[in-house]
């Protein structure tokens, strides 16, 4: 009697952490990553995701962030377009980050867009990892 009152009671106790678990969105990844150039190398590009800082991105450099898995948007600059995408849950978004110049006498403007897996695995290997105090 006792084992089937203590059993009830746990089961009873488990069941909101259990339902948690099960209704908690995915875990996705979003990895950013900035080739070695010379144009703005010097310069370190804040990134914003779904309207927060994540990072000041330098030059030869990436970073990983866990996301929830869903849409989320991308910025580097205010004056462009914002790069929208989707994660599904458990997969892995890569991002390169390109630095332009808008002219011989305008500031370097870096901009993002999504790269395909021939090029992720060619320039991950060459880049650092961000240093953690540019992460935010």
């Amino acid at each position: 009697m006792k084992k089937s009152v203590v059993c009830s009671v746990l089961m009873f106790l488990a069941f909101p952490f259990a339902l948690q678990a099960q209704t908690s969105p995915a875990t996705s990844y979003i990895v950013i990553f900035r080739p070695n150039r010379r144009i703005g190398s010097l310069g370190k590009f804040p990134v914003t995701i779904d309207g927060r800082r994540a990072a000041k991105l330098a030059n030869g450099s990436y970073f990983k962030l866990d996301v929830v898995s869903g849409e989320h948007i991308l910025t580097v600059n205010p004056n462009r377009p914002p790069l929208r995408i989707s994660v599904s849950p458990g997969d892995t978004a890569y991002i390169r980050a390109r630095v332009v110049m808008a002219g011989f006498f305008k500031r370097a403007q870096m901009r993002l867009m999504l790269s395909d897996q021939r090029e992720e695995k060619s320039a991950l290997p060459k880049l650092k990892p961000l240093q953690k105090k540019f992460i935010y």
